[in-house]
């Protein structure tokens, strides 16, 4: 999974190394400067990511998504950026999941990167959802209950596989 700031001078690049059973795995912020490209950093801290991943940066590149509905993760990671130095701010997982909802597997930021939205495919036997968070004075909450569809066609639709958010965060699409 990759994402590119508004700018496209700060990505977000996800690497999946498998030995057998084992897999390495981990998600790197790249910036560019005067047409050369830099690792800041390592990879995010405290993160090994699954097979289904997620990210999305906001337009500065100072907030990034990481979502990862594998291996029982079910859940997204807030990382920001202060200095060249990426930081885990917050961990989302979004309340009323019927079964194993895969949250993460679909990840959308809004422009300034204080809303986000999170897909879980596999809600309520493939139903689908989504969640809402908002962040206010560096703190994160979930708003509402979860997002399904009542008029989805079959019972595995999948709703929140795949999510996107306008940039002030007011329209969401599942």
């Amino acid at each position: 999974a990759v994402a590119l700031s508004a700018d496209g001078n700060t990505a977000i690049v996800t690497t999946r190394v498998s030995n057998g059973a084992t897999a390495t795995d981990g998600a790197h912020i790249f910036t560019r400067s005067n047409g050369v490209w830099t690792q800041q950093g390592g990879k995010l801290p405290g993160v090994n990511i699954g097979c289904n991943v997620a990210v999305a940066l906001s337009a500065n590149g100072n907030t990034a998504l990481l979502g990862d509905s594998c291996n029982g993760a079910n859940g997204v990671w807030v990382f920001t950026q202060s200095n060249g130095v990426w930081t885990q701010q917050a961990s989302l997982v979004g309340a009323g999941a019927a079964g194993d909802a895969d949250q993460g597997s679909s990840v959308a930021l809004s422009l300034d990167g204080n809303t986000a939205l999170v897909g879980g495919y596999q809600d309520n036997n493939e139903a689908g959802t989504a969640w809402v968070f908002t962040r206010n004075n560096g703190l994160w909450s979930q708003q509402g209950g979860k997002i399904t569809v009542s008029d989805a066609v079959g019972p595995a639709s999948s709703v929140g596989e795949y999510v996107a958010l306008s940039g002030d965060g007011n329209t969401a699409l599942l």
